[in-house]
């Protein structure tokens, strides 16, 4: 007490300030993806848990804005209890954690999908136009409506253009704003800590960042600019230094990656660098690596490698370690837990390849030796999010083409699928554009065009029927079809209709609830011979209305019975008794034998015979005869079958024939 009551005020409140300032908190990071990342509707409460980095024992995880009882496990785990009335219904939430005072802040989002899974996705496409050359896009709510807008840096034109949301999958007309000379990149966050979200461009051709206030209306503040070095080619906003005010990291084609800390009001500090003589420097991602709580960077140089630095929490990073990719160039590439093991991984873009490189992180700052997934198309982009309901992470790709890759859920992936029309872009990202539950897709093209995907809420389980070969005038056994309706609202207007030589019953009716489920019935009934081609067509009040599922099968006009024959026991060298086989023409015209006509063939041809009265052909409904004997060579099993082939339906009737030697 006397050493403290002598020492000067100005001195004692230099130290408390210094404590003060020492005791900051940091903006929490979230790392992708939640856990879990979806939950069926109606589904009971939960425990939602949240990986990432710079959380406090004061931090609280937010479910749509609204607190939500949080644990602190550490300063890269907290869990959060979701009650069951959060998930009634299909929806799309929001999931931020809060860092307190001092310091402190909101977190990049995570999403939890409220969303019946389903075996696949389905999208319909529509066009946004922009003004001339889109390069990278970003979404956020950017005037607090509860709907998702998009962000897109235009290159071609120097400008931030802004798409607000409707809501329901459409947008009101683009509203542009002036930035430097060539926009490479554009992140989205509110970087000067008044809750409303700002948006930060990278200027390439004058080597900084444009940072866009926002206002909190959907509009944005004219352009101010801060050094960032030499030709930034993306740029992502985080806190460094743990000091509670959102920083800038940037990946320059020159001298690779700078760091602009900020001073809390969406001004930036004068770039430290972190260079290593090499040009391409294009890509930059966050992420906690190595689970100390403090976040860490990776970058590619347009190179066969990507660059990993761990973060020290103070802003500063350790010396790069790099891993390879690629063959010939990794291009970009996205961070997140793909495995479902709470480590952070890497996914790259392999340009020339038509690959896609998968690293599995390792949970200490390391990662495994890439495997790498074809794409068959030169790949620009990655994006990762759970497409399909499943909980697992899949892979949205875009280049040449744009499409996905379903996950397994352990860090593999399943093949490519193209997205229909498969419109290329530049960069795209993932959101719910409607408010479905459903993820979208939205692409930056290198045209003056946005391509938004949106997600079909009605998905149809198989998305397609072959009924193989059936004889005219006669139906099939019926095959079943699922409809599930996965978006958050009733579905309406239901009708169905059908090509012809298909029929349908179904259990549907006029409406389906949110996350329900009906069953129809398909049948073929073929009424000429050859393959036959149709669709079944579901009208309704989801997006994307009507649904098509594909259908075929074939008609036929014979029928050879029996299908199998099997001899009784019979003496080696000697011959059984013929048995018949009858084959039928049903059709109205003659049927024609081609190629080998009727033979006999199998392992053991040569105990097996037969005769016949079908000659080259058999008149519109009329039979003929094929007798078949069995002379066994060996006292043991044998086989063999008799082919016919002929025009009259869509490949080879085969009698498969048995017998035993004694």
């Amino acid at each position: 007490m006397r050493l403290l009551s002598a020492t000067p005020h100005w001195i004692f409140a230099l130290l408390l300030s210094t404590t003060l300032c020492a005791q900051s908190n940091p903006v929490p990071f979230v790392n992708q993806p939640l856990v879990p990342t979806s939950v069926a509707p109606g589904s009971p409460g939960f425990t939602l848990t949240v990986n990432g980095a710079g959380f406090v024992a004061g931090s609280v995880v937010e479910w749509n804005g609204s607190p939500r009882a949080t644990v602190f496990v550490n300063g890269s785990l907290l869990t959060a209890t979701i009650a069951a009335a959060d998930v009634a219904k299909g929806t799309t939430a929001t999931i931020t954690v809060s860092n307190p005072v001092p310091g402190g802040g909101i977190s990049n989002p995570g999403f939890v999908q409220v969303t019946s899974v389903a075996t696949s996705a389905e999208f319909n496409e529509f066009i946004l136009t922009a003004r001339s050359s889109g390069r990278s896009i970003a979404t956020a709510d950017l005037n607090h409506d509860g709907k998702m807008d998009l962000v897109i840096g235009d290159q071609g034109a120097n400008l931030v253009s802004v798409f607000l949301g409707n809501g329901d999958g459409t947008f009101k007309p683009r509203v542009d704003y002036p930035v430097g000379d060539v926009v490479t990149s554009v992140a989205i966050a509110d970087v000067n800590a008044d809750g409303i979200p700002d948006v930060v461009a990278a200027d390439q051709d004058n080597g900084q960042i444009s940072v866009l206030i926002g206002k909190g209306d959907g509009t944005l503040a004219p352009a101010v600019n801060y050094p960032a070095n030499m030709e930034p080619e993306s740029v992502l906003l985080g806190d460094f230094n743990a000091d509670g005010k959102l920083d800038a990291a940037v990946a320059n084609y020159v001298n690779l990656t700078s760091i602009l800390l900020g001073n809390g009001d969406a001004s930036f500090q004068n770039p430290v660098v972190y260079g290593y003589g090499a040009y391409g420097g294009y890509w930059i991602a966050d992420g906690d690596f190595n689970r100390d709580g403090k976040l860490d960077l990776v970058t590619t140089q347009q190179s066969t490698y990507v660059n990993v630095q761990l973060g020290n929490g103070d802003g500063t990073f350790q010396p790069r370690v790099t891993y390879s990719t690629c063959a010939m160039s990794t291009y970009t590439f996205a961070v997140a837990d793909l495995n479902g093991d709470g480590k952070t991984d890497i996914v790259a873009s392999c340009l020339y390849e038509g690959l896609m490189a998968v690293l599995l992180g390792n949970g200490d700052g390391t990662f495994q030796s890439a495997r790498t997934y074809a794409v068959g198309f030169a790949p620009d982009f990655v994006a990762v999010g759970d497409l399909n309901g499943d909980g697992i992470p899949d892979l949205a790709v875009t280049g040449g083409a744009s499409g996905i890759l379903f996950g397994n859920g352990d860090g593999t992936f399943q093949p490519y699928q193209s997205l229909q029309p498969a419109t290329g872009g530049l960069t795209l990202v993932i959101g719910d554009f409607n408010g479905d539950g459903l993820p979208d897709i939205a692409v930056a093209s290198s045209y003056n065009q946005v391509p938004v995907f949106l997600q079909s809420s009605v998905q149809l389980s198989p998305a397609g029927l072959a009924f193989g070969n059936q004889l005219i005038n006669t139906s099939s056994l019926p095959q079943q079809v699922t409809v599930t309706n996965k978006g958050s609202s009733t579905l309406t207007g239901i009708t169905f209709s059908r090509s012809s030589s298909f029929s349908t019953t179904n259990t549907c009716g006029s409406q389906l609830a949110a996350g329900k489920s009906c069953t129809l019935s398909v049948s073929f009934l073929p009424t000429s011979k050859g393959t036959i081609k149709g669709e079944l067509r579901i009208s309704d009040s989801a997006v994307g209305s009507p649904q098509l599922l594909q259908v075929s099968g074939s008609g036929v006009v014979v029928t050879v019975a029996p299908s199998s024959i099997t001899f009784a026991g019979q003496t080696v060298g000697t011959m059984s008794a013929p048995v018949p086989i009858t084959v039928t023409n049903v059709g109205p015209t003659s049927l024609n034998f081609t190629g080998a006509g009727i033979a006999v063939g199998g392992v053991d041809v040569s105990d097996f015979a037969q005769t016949n009265n079908c000659g080259v052909s058999i008149p519109a409904n009329s039979s003929c005869t094929i007798n078949v004997t069995f002379s066994p060579t060996q006292k043991e099993k044998r086989t063999g079958f008799v082919n016919v082939s002929d025009n009259g339906a869509a490949s080879l009737q085969t009698v498969a024939l048995t017998g035993t030697g004694h």
